[in-house]
């Protein structure tokens, strides 16, 4: 038997997580690190790839 977490229980986890990373951003907790994406036939930066830790 699979038990589901009701709906209600899911929403509030969403709720908890967004204002998690909303004090994480409002207190300065986040870092970006950039990486550029390259294309390697011609060697040109055709955008670029962000990890938040």
């Amino acid at each position: 038997m699979i038990e589901r977490q009701p709906s209600e229980n899911r929403a509030v986890k969403q709720i908890y997580t967004a204002d998690d990373v909303h004090a994480a951003i409002t207190n300065g907790k986040l870092v970006n690190y950039y990486q550029s994406r390259v294309d390697t036939a011609t060697g040109h930066v055709i955008g670029v790839e962000t990890l938040v830790c």
